[in-house]
């Protein structure tokens, strides 16, 4: 066992975490989902990282158990964790993402491996210079990868995946990384920038404040891992992965039935009408009503419905047929169910009362 980590207590403890990072991960292999196996290979690699800390003067020695639980899997962390979250997204082709983000890593660590058992002598001389330039490595992707999360949820996931997914995915992806980059750092700063400051804390900084946190985020990951699963998912999760079918991108379909429910049918007359029941008329969920509102117009559902109310009721205003009606008569016609919301609606969108618009319109009267 590695004798510079002589806490039993955490050791044990993450120990125990590390294997139920394991077997999680092989559930995940056992469903051959690509987004499960990607999120099951994360586990895996986490998991085995620990048992190469206690146990790494018997790995380093053996090709095979380091190149499945050998030093330098972190490289693999920023792509695997950036990947899972982006595949959400059904439309990028996922193979050729896979292919992408992975194949630098791969190659990073599989020359590392033959460099290591293929060329020892060669290794022995420069493996402080390795070492050094695959941490940072490391680093950089994953400030990379960070960047490439908040560029996906600004962009391509925006629109696409529920708020409430989108969330548990941004703490998904920013908590890890972070965590992850909060390692890397100090890693790849006590090979650059030499001090004793790094050999005297070393075990000071392991057992306040890594152990702990390694604790924290590996439990995380469990639970995480365990609710994305779809048996456990709907107790933690109670909202669909996407928005729709119908994407934004391509509102065409909601534009036209919009425009034959309110603007030739009128629906907005009826007093009682809601989010809800205009969301089934328009065969979409209420999220791509209020997104699809708020980018057409400007507006929320319940502003767009008094604009149409008020302008329908200015309409009716300047008919003949409707001169002798007052204009609580016109304002319930037009949906209106209370006096005092109508006022209040119609002030606050013309910027004046019914009675100053109706003089401003008619002068002479």
């Amino acid at each position: 066992m590695n004798e510079n980590f002589p806490d039993q207590l955490y050791n044990g403890i993450l120990l125990c975490i590390s294997l139920q990072l394991v077997l999680l991960a092989f559930v995940k292999f056992y469903s051959r989902k690509r987004r499960a196996v990607l999120l099951g290979v994360l586990c895996f690699l986490i998991g085995v990282v620990f048992f190469n800390t206690l146990f790494w003067h018997y790995v380093k020695q053996h090709f095979i158990l380091s190149l499945f639980i050998g030093a330098g899997k972190e490289i693999f962390f920023g792509p695997l964790i950036y990947l899972y979250v982006s595949l959400a997204y059904k439309k990028q082709n996922s193979k050729l993402t896979l292919i992408k983000h992975l194949i630098l890593p791969a190659s990073i660590h599989l020359i590392y491996l033959i460099i290591k058992f293929g060329f020892k002598e060669f290794y022995a001389i420069h493996y402080v210079n390795l070492v050094t330039y695959i941490s940072l490595l490391q680093w950089i992707m994953l400030l990379f990868y960070f960047g490439l999360g908040i560029y996906s949820f600004k962009n391509q996931l925006k629109n696409y995946l529920h708020p409430d997914i989108k969330k548990r995915y941004q703490l998904f992806l920013y908590g890890l990384l972070t965590y992850f980059f909060i390692k890397s750092t100090y890693g790849t700063a006590s090979m650059f920038i030499p001090s004793e400051f790094w050999g005297n804390r070393f075990l000071f900084n392991w057992r306040y404040f890594f152990s702990p946190l390694a604790i924290i985020m590996d439990t995380y990951l469990i639970f995480f891992t365990l609710t994305e699963s779809l048996r456990f998912k709907s107790y933690f999760v109670r909202s669909k992965l996407v928005l729709d079918p119908v994407r934004i991108g391509n509102n065409s379909h909601i534009t036209a039935l919009l425009n034959q429910y309110f603007y030739e049918d009128k629906i907005f007359k009826d007093p009682t009408l809601s989010v809800d029941t205009v969301a089934k008329k328009l065969q979409i969920s209420k999220n791509v009503l209020r997104y699809y509102l708020k980018q057409e117009f400007g507006l929320n559902f319940k502003e767009f419905i008094n604009q149409l109310r008020v302008d329908e009721f200015k309409n009716l205003l300047e008919q003949d047929s409707y001169r002798s009606y007052s204009f609580i008569g016109i304002s319930s016609m037009v949906g209106f169910q209370s006096n005092a919301t109508f006022f209040r609606v119609f002030k606050q969108i013309e910027g004046m009362t019914p009675s100053e618009y109706q003089k401003k319109r008619t002068p002479n009267q």
